[in-house]
């Protein structure tokens, strides 16, 4: 059983956003990024796990998976993203760990959306 993060092992602030929609006024609607409700930047342990670059229209494009654990939240989706200085990391996977003291989520970044 992998040991549980001690204070120190969180280094990194992240902020947890979630997407929106709201009425552009002429009868569509934009869709936009906000920090979740309640506390949305957390400290964190952010991991890189790989990094490959894949061919995308012709165009090489890079992409880097990143393993982020956080305190335990029971807010945070699948859909969500994480934005990490400069980085946007979308999650692709979250789990619980055993004791529910932490979230581990997998994410991606360098993708287009």
């Amino acid at each position: 059983m992998a040991r549980a993060l001690t204070p120190g092992d969180y280094r990194h602030r992240v902020t947890i956003e979630r997407q929106g929609e709201t009425p552009n006024g002429r009868g569509g609607r934009t869709v936009s990024w906000a920090p979740i409700a309640r506390a949305a930047t957390v400290w964190a342990q952010v991991l890189a796990l790989t990094g490959d670059e894949a061919l995308r229209n012709l165009a090489v494009a890079a992409r880097q998976s990143w393993r982020v654990t956080i305190r335990w939240r029971d807010d945070v989706l699948p859909t969500d993203r994480l934005v990490w200085g400069e980085q946007l990391l979308d999650i692709k996977a979250l789990a619980p760990t055993p004791d529910r003291r932490e979230l581990v989520l997998i994410c991606e970044s360098g993708l287009k959306r």
